[in-house]
């Protein structure tokens, strides 16, 4: 991975509750009839990103989330007033929101009720509600297969053998696959604004779904079981990853879900390939450079 797409790992990261507050409450405010940009007033359509090469964690202040409140509630004309609150329980109960408009829905009225006591938010109750809708928006998803979902063979070193080859073919295959990666898709997409740049994410998800299909066809050690069942579960969790990352700009709070899910999904996809290669290495399994096994010898 590129240190560009490194960095905007680590900046995308540390603002993800940021981005979807700010761009819940946009979407959100517009449903009600509220045009964030209607007037002199610049709000960039994309706030979260707007200081991203300035700091780095945002995300973690309580300030910011204030900050953010108080700038929702003034630029955009709506208070804390009986009449506004009645207007967006009426629009909640009346219209179906997407997941953003759901958490902006419940950021405004947290907001109104902390208002509500002295007209101040302190940086414990910003930093609560923060979390707790952070918390709110967290959409961890099941495993899709389990031990009766894989093909199980003898534990003998043949099998363990034809295992790696089987394995490191279908890696192969993706990797001559694509020239460019889905992170990278993702990134571009996000920074330069272009909603029709994420849709290439299809092609990616696709790809992953394939290689899910053909890993479960892989005739399995007995003993290697459990990675297995890592390694599948992970290359289909990103699937469906992507397919969230892609929904960024229709729903920014199952993008950005996706976008985190992917990370962590990624990470154990690549610690199982890690677990697959230390078990051929402690069953003393070699390669040819002319077999598809020899991934694992130079390196995952």
């Amino acid at each position: 991975m590129q240190f560009t797409q490194k960095k905007f790992l680590i900046i995308f990261s540390s603002i993800f509750a940021l981005i979807i507050i700010g761009l819940a409450s946009q979407d959100f405010l517009k449903r009600l009839g509220i045009d964030f940009s209607a007037s002199n007033k610049t709000v960039n359509k994309n706030p979260a990103l707007e200081d991203t090469t300035k700091n780095t964690n945002i995300a973690t202040s309580s300030n910011d989330w204030q900050n953010v409140l108080e700038k929702i509630s003034k630029e955009s004309g709506i208070d804390n007033s009986v009449a506004t609150q009645n207007t967006i329980k009426t629009q909640t109960s009346t219209k179906k929101l997407t997941e953003t408009e759901k958490m902006a829905s419940n950021m405004l009225n947290g907001y109104f009720s902390l208002k509500q006591n002295d007209g101040t938010i302190s940086d414990l109750d910003s930093t609560n509600l923060a979390n707790s809708l952070v918390n709110q928006s967290i959409i961890v998803k099941k495993p899709t297969y389990n031990a009766q979902n894989i093909k199980l063979v003898i534990n003998n070193s043949a099998n363990i053998k034809n295992y790696g080859n089987e394995i490191a073919q279908i890696l192969l295959k993706k990797r001559n696959t694509t020239n460019t990666d889905e992170m990278t898709i993702f990134e571009q997409a996000v920074v330069n604004d272009n909603p029709k740049n994420i849709v290439k994410l299809d092609t990616y998800s696709a790809i992953y779904s394939q290689m899910a299909k053909e890993f479960l066809a892989v005739n399995t050690p007995t003993d290697m079981l459990n990675i297995e069942l890592s390694l599948l579960n992970s290359i289909a969790k990103i699937s469906d990853d992507i397919l969230d990352m892609r929904q960024y700009f229709n729903d920014s709070v199952i993008g950005a879900n996706g976008f985190n899910n992917y990370q962590a999904d990624f990470s154990l996809f690549t610690n199982s390939l890690q677990d697959i290669k230390a078990y051929l290495i402690k069953n003393n399994i070699s390669y040819q450079q002319n077999e598809s096994g020899y991934l694992f010898v130079v390196g995952i």
